[in-house]
């Protein structure tokens, strides 16, 4: 006992000593090298919130941050109207959303997290300016600093063009207008209404998004390992292929994205929902919410009843944000089952902005996604996550499974991401009925083990005759 306790205060004593020699020898670096060493070139933690984005990915953007990528009108025609045939007939874009998708499409396949673009709420494909943010990380050093540089360039620009709207309101006429107001007025030109009202109303409605470039491309290149076995799942129910790219706009397959809202998992379910379709224990240490397969099958079961429900696709993929009975109230309210005319006419709190967009952002990220070549060119994705599906016959601990079956730690959490800490910790019990998932070869260690308890089983009937044909 003595022995070991001396053992461990040795190594506890050269550990802190390496700690202290690591600190000094660090600090001894940055002062020599200079402030270049102290302080990164690109600050992440401004820009975490955005969806699928790590730390990580950021090290390889630095130096693309602020480029948009230029795509021809000709080639975004040739994408929008499908022209290869890679998207089923039913979730063709409709023409009174043509506008809005393009305006989300241009958000996704050509402005980076670096672009603020400038639009008006109601009609997004206004678009008043996009601001390059990029010089912002040329100028300062400090995180803090780059954050209020940045706000203050968007809060200028918003202030401007409210400055303008509001002259253009308040005109006798239209003629000798600054370049800045002429540039509003005609982006106005084809939406109707008096035009003094029209640019009255429009100073409440100017709108800044962020650029989502940069993480569709790192959605694209994570949702190789699951995609192929989704779009099964979802060719299993009937449903379209396509709706398997929602998680592209819920979380660009960030398998650890949780929103404000308590939003889990690649599909964003909510934790209502989710205890509907899927395993969520907090006392079991398991939320199925996060595991992509899993949460796929749980989606497929929801877009079918909102398709039951709502009768067509745009307001079924609407209904998986804002739900089904809003969209009934709302179609009841203005007596229309198109999706745009309740966008334009159908007024209430909670369809907002967001519920409004879900369904043409979610066609402009689908042709981002199908038209990733001609856009983005050869991009490399994670290699599929090949798998076997085993049901859990006893409650048995993770470390149980680990030894007979040779699967590591990192391999049980790879391929099960909805088992938390307390799962996988080494008192646990894994519920009966669970659907554990394993590297491909490695069942059969389970399913042997399944076969010499019966056999015990019935060895013991036998012996205490209870055997029963």
């Amino acid at each position: 006992m003595i022995k070991s306790l001396w053992k461990c205060f040795k190594t506890l004593k050269n550990m802190l000593l390496t700690t202290s020699l690591l600190v000094v020898l660090g600090y001894s670096l940055s002062w020599l090298l200079g402030p270049s060493m102290q302080t990164k070139p690109f600050q992440v933690t401004a820009h975490l919130a955005i969806a699928g984005i790590t730390e990580d990915d950021f090290n390889a953007l630095e130096e693309d941050e602020g480029d948009v990528t230029e795509l021809s009108p000709k080639l975004i025609h040739y994408i929008l109207d499908d022209r290869a045939k890679r998207i089923s007939d039913s979730l063709n874009i409709p023409e009174d959303l043509r506008k809005r998708v393009e305006f989300w499409f241009k958000i996704y396949a050509m402005y980076t997290i670096s672009n603020a673009v400038l639009h008006d709420t109601d009609h997004p494909w206004v678009l008043y300016e996009v601001i390059n943010l990029n010089s912002v990380y040329s100028n300062y050093r400090k995180a803090q600093d780059r954050k209020t540089a940045k706000s203050n360039m968007i809060r200028n620009a918003r202030y401007k063009y409210i400055h303008v709207l509001d002259k253009l309101s308040k005109a006798k006429h239209f003629r000798n207008l600054t370049s800045d107001e002429k540039k509003v007025y005609a982006l106005f030109k084809e939406v109707p209404g008096d035009r003094k009202l029209v640019f009255s109303k429009a100073k409440g409605r100017v709108r800044v998004q962020l650029g989502q470039k940069d993480s569709v491309v790192y959605g694209i290149k994570r949702s190789g390992r699951y995609l192929k076995s989704m779009e099964k799942i979802f060719q299993d129910q009937q449903l379209p292929i396509e709706l398997t790219r929602i998680p592209f706009l819920e979380s660009s397959f960030n398998l650890n994205a949780y929103s404000k809202d308590g939003a889990s998992g690649i599909w964003q379910f909510m934790y209502k929902t989710g205890k509907i379709f899927l395993n969520v224990s907090s006392a079991q240490g398991i939320d199925e919410r996060n595991h992509p397969l899993k949460a796929t099958r749980a989606a497929a079961k929801l877009l079918h009843q909102n398709y039951q429900i709502l009768k067509n696709w745009p307001l079924a993929v609407t209904a998986y944000n804002h739900g089904p009975g809003g969209l009934l109230q709302g179609m009841r309210k203005i007596k229309s089952q198109n999706l745009n005319d309740l966008i334009e006419n159908y007024k209430h709190p909670y369809f907002g902005f967001a519920s409004q967009n879900f369904y043409s952002c979610f066609l402009a990220i689908l042709h981002v996604e199908q038209y990733q070549d001609e856009i983005f060119g050869y991009l490399e994705k994670d290699k599929h996550l090949d798998h076997e599906d085993i049901e859990i016959m006893y409650s048995m601990r993770v470390k149980f499974i680990k030894e007979i079956c040779t699967v590591s730690q990192e391999d049980i959490k790879l391929y099960n991401p909805d088992l938390r800490k307390k799962a996988l910790s080494s008192y646990a019990y894994l519920p009966e009925g669970y659907y554990l998932k394993l590297p491909n070869g490695k069942k059969q260690c389970l399913l042997n083990f399944y076969q010499e308890v019966e056999n015990t089983n019935r060895i013991l009937d036998k012996i205490l005759g209870k055997d029963s044909k």
